[in-house]
């Protein structure tokens, strides 16, 4: 809307094509500074669509949508549009001004007041100002129009309708930004000719822009799924390894408190190396004393039975042992049923417990004295 107000006065007010007085020459230099102010205006917000934009490309908690992202890329490419045919406007309506200044300081009937808004007379004589300036048809060799010659013939320049003064300038800046200004044939003005440079510089650099900003989220999104399935197949690697490890654990007779520090060591090979031998890693990190100390035979040579028993004998007792895991709160033996198998409680704590007041049974119970038969 300050663009609109801004063209508005600069369309009004005028120079005098003979002598101006005081007053208007001030009216003057106030439509240039307001003209100009009109141009400055923008280069804090391209400035601060920059650093939005950088900021952008900061990590971001949470996963943004590749569709997303795409579509906050393209609102640059249609802000831009949207502030050439802005300026396409703009420039129209200071290209009919000094058309007409010229036409005042060149021809005849054009009074001082002929373009003074303030001093309006509906009497007044702009015949001058229609026949050196043509619009429709067209006439180059009195005044080229160039670009602007599209606006001024739809007269949308002066027209009160809102929509059609931004839907019409929008068109023309989305339709040249995107063609890079190759349909624009500017008149032999430097200034025009400037800003048709400019639409196709503009033009390029967004759309490389754009272009290389779509592969870049590309390629991060498809990093990022291969990232996850690494990461997903090494949580399926370290869950089956953790089975073996505790399995492993349990048949040779070490402590599961050991398991923790196995499977750290575990992780760190997985991630150089996900092909690797699980027992060679667990004979590496704990040493071959503590192995053969916890192993089924050294276990049984603890029991205060079968110390004395022959070597041979308790290799063979080793060898049918089967392990078995509880769990706090889990009846081990009921003392009312026969026993039909020995047990070795090579890790742990159990406890004998009476539930009911009649015979006492055997319960697995954590911080109790250790037994290994």
């Amino acid at each position: 809307m300050l663009l609109i107000v801004n063209i508005n006065i600069a369309m009004c007010p005028g120079g005098n094509c003979h002598s101006l007085s005081k007053e208007e020459a001030l009216r003057i230099f106030g439509m240039r500074i307001i003209n100009f102010l009109v141009m400055v205006q923008y280069l804090p917000r391209v400035l601060r669509i920059y650093l939005s934009c950088k900021r952008a490309k900061k990590p971001f908690k949470g996963q943004i949508p590749l569709w997303l992202k795409g579509l906050l890329n393209l609102f640059l490419y249609i802000l831009a549009s949207h502030v050439l045919g802005a300026f396409w406007y703009f420039f129209a309506a200071q290209q009919i001004i000094s058309c007409w200044e010229h036409a005042c300081r060149h021809g005849n009937g054009c009074g001082a007041t002929t373009l003074d808004c303030h001093d309006y007379q509906t009497s007044r004589n702009i015949t001058v100002l229609n026949n050196f300036c043509p619009i429709d048809p067209p006439n180059a060799t009195l005044f080229d129009f160039g670009i602007y010659l599209n606006v001024l013939q739809s007269g949308a320049l002066w027209s009160t309708d809102y929509p059609l003064k931004f839907l019409n300038s929008f068109c023309w800046g989305l339709r040249n930004l995107s063609s890079l200004a190759s349909n624009l044939q500017p008149s032999f003005y430097t200034w025009e000719i400037a800003f048709v440079a400019f639409i196709s510089i503009t033009g390029l650099i967004l759309f490389v822009y754009l272009i290389g900003n779509l592969q870049t989220y590309v390629l991060i999104d498809t990093q990022s799924l291969e990232e996850q399935r690494r990461k997903d197949k090494l949580e399926k690697k370290i869950k089956e390894n953790d089975r073996k490890v505790e399995k492993w654990l349990s048949k040779h007779g070490i402590p599961l408190s050991r398991k923790q520090e196995i499977m750290e060591g575990i992780k760190r090979e997985l991630v150089e190396n996900s092909d690797f031998d699980v027992v060679r890693e667990i004979r590496s990190i704990l040493r071959p004393e503590e192995i053969n100390s916890c192993s089924p035979f050294s276990r049984l040579r603890k029991v205060p039975l079968l110390k004395d028993m022959d070597e041979g004998v308790l290799r063979e007792i080793s060898e049918k042992l089967t392990p078995k895991k509880y769990t706090r709160g889990d009846i081990i033996i009921n003392m009312d049923k026969p026993l039909e198998k020995m047990f070795f409680i090579v890790d742990g704590h159990v406890t004998i417990e009476k539930t009911d007041g009649s015979l006492p049974n055997i319960w697995v119970q954590e911080n109790f004295m250790e037994r290994n038969f």
